[in-house]
């Protein structure tokens, strides 16, 4: 065992190391490298790391719906009755015990509860009552959560804190056999203190259904080692089972509100194949009030109103609507340029969010760099012309929360495949951006604040347009019904021209003087169906 130990001991220094020597070189750097690989699909098992804390119903539901969020721990909304607060989503969910018995009986500091107290009488009893009403109620917990962040706000001795794990697992398996339990949830990782929490429950019997902690760094790539620790740690003690590994809480508070940062997080989150990543919140600034975002702003999703999208809320709507599960594999040059990329067979969309990561404090940033997204072994069409959108979510230049109303649309046009690969460069690439790239994109699905108008549909081979790309006129063909409507979108769902009448069934529209790029073209028939399609002007 010691010489696993010192080989972590060099690991874990060789990557401060190459950390340190990536930010120090990075004003000498010219070009920095992401390779998305068309043909390698990542493990269909990679979960979706898209979990929150807390809220409740003040915050914008519809918009926070599109997050997809696949977990969510609940602390503080416990309130009397051991109620609690469920959003109506498909998720799995984590109750954290000890917060709801603070709550429960008016205790303001955790160091003050003492469970043990009366020979844990009163634990034990709310401990059952609340285990019992999520079943009566029928609100499922995933996860029970014994105590948190015991490092800083556990006052007991080790033994009590053993023996209140113990008590508290015999209740719930005794109430519901399918309970399961996390912890120790600490705030800070260390393999020494998990190690001993991990022989202690085999002591006593207890064996948790998932191991968690906090990852508050500086550093997301540490991650990995992290996990492999615990997993080592756990392949050399058969009675541990094969616990999930959850983040209970992630990204702290000077790094956890830039966008680059938190592609970075996910980056390595899934690069460790967790089962369990929770966004962290902490008090917020918008340069003239302090809120805690723990609720209205959702772990800085949005801004004190609760409706209002934060930068971090169009990353993690990105990140939401990756393909799953055709995601595929990307490589990169530095440990802080990374990449998260997916595609869709059915539409033939390729998107790629990449990330940079170096200074983690908001507001400042380190030397922009120029970085090359070569895409290889492109599925969709060799030798050929793409339709392309890059859209930008960036940084915040200032130390406090800032709103964004939707992604920068920074590109239009195309991107040329020679046989099976093309090279994207974004120039300039700030520390701390994040930018969204979409080959060939579904223009319904493009992020923004406004949305592409519904209505019934035209039989999709029945309209066509040509030429495609197209420099002067644009042809339209219907097979069926006369054309009664013609109105044109940009990519980024503003209409650029409108025409009604009657066009009969082969109308032409004039496109010389519209800017190169992507436009969606709405056709309306006289039976008021509409149909939508994409064409490009590329003069």
């Amino acid at each position: 065992m010691q010489s696993t130990h010192s080989n972590y001991i060099f690991i874990a220094a060789a990557i401060f190391i190459l950390s340190f020597l990536s930010i120090r070189q990075k004003a000498n750097a010219q070009t920095e490298y992401i390779i998305v690989q068309g043909d390698q699909q990542m493990d269909t098992n990679t979960v979706l790391m898209q979990g929150f804390i807390n809220g409740g119903t003040s915050f914008n539901i519809p918009l926070t719906q599109k997050l997809k969020p696949a977990f969510w721990g609940f602390g503080w909304d416990v309130v009397a009755g051991y109620d609690y607060t469920v959003p109506n989503f498909n998720l799995k969910k984590m109750a954290s015990i000890y917060s709801a018995y603070m709550n429960y009986y008016g205790i303001g500091d955790p160091l003050l509860l003492q469970p043990w107290t009366g020979g844990w009488a009163q634990w034990d009893a709310f401990v059952n009552n609340m285990i019992n009403q999520s079943i009566t109620t029928s609100r499922p917990v995933d996860f029970w959560s014994v105590w948190g962040e015991p490092d800083a706000t556990f006052s007991g001795t080790p033994a009590q804190y053993i023996e209140m794990f113990r008590r508290t697992d015999s209740i719930l398996k005794a109430v519901d056999p399918t309970a399961k339990l996390v912890g120790p949830d600490f705030i800070d990782f260390g393999i020494g203190e998990l190690i001993f929490f991990i022989d202690s429950m085999d002591a006593v019997g207890v064996h948790p259904e998932a191991l968690s902690w906090h990852e508050f760094g500086n550093y997301p790539e540490v991650v990995y080692l992290h996990v492999q620790q615990i997993k080592d740690s756990l392949a050399v003690r058969p009675l541990s089972g094969d616990p999930e590994i959850h983040i209970q809480e992630y990204a702290g508070p000077d790094n956890r509100l830039i966008p680059g940062w938190n592609v970075g997080w996910l980056y390595y989150f899934e690069q460790s194949k967790l089962n369990w990543a929770s966004h962290a919140c902490f008090n917020e600034f918008d340069g003239v009030n302090t809120w805690d975002d723990c609720w209205n702003g959702l772990s800085g999703m949005y801004m004190s109103d609760g409706f209002t999208p934060q930068p971090n809320y169009w990353l993690h709507r990105a990140y939401a609507e990756l393909y799953q599960p055709m995601r595929i594999v990307t490589s990169s040059s530095e440990l802080h340029t990374v990449a998260l990329a997916s595609q869709n067979g059915t539409n033939q969309e390729m998107k790629v969010i990449v990330g940079r990561y170096y200074s983690p404090i908001m507001g400042t940033q380190n030397s922009p760099a120029n970085v090359e997204v070569k895409i290889t072994n492109y599925p969709f069409g060799n030798n050929s012309i793409q339709p392309l959108l890059i859209q930008k979510i960036p940084a915040q230049t200032v130390s406090y929360s800032v709103p964004l109303a939707s992604p920068i649309n920074v590109f239009s046009g195309t991107v040329s495949f020679v046989a099976d690969s093309a090279t994207i460069v974004l120039n300039g690439f700030a520390d701390g951006d994040a930018y969204i790239i979409y080959i060939n994109p579904d223009l319904n699905n493009i992020l923004s604040d406004g949305d592409i108008p519904d209505g019934p549909a035209i039989p999709e081979n029945s309209i066509q347009v040509y030429p495609n790309p197209a420099s002067g006129s644009l042809n339209i063909f219907s097979s069926e019904q006369n054309i009664t409507n013609i109105r044109v979108l940009d990519a980024t769902g503003k209409v650029v021209d409108q025409n009604s009448g009657s066009f009969g069934q082969a109308p032409s529209i004039m496109v010389n003087e519209y800017a190169n790029g992507l436009y969606l073209i709405e056709i309306m028939n006289d039976l008021g169906n509409i149909q939508y399609k994409k064409f490009v002007v590329q003069h």
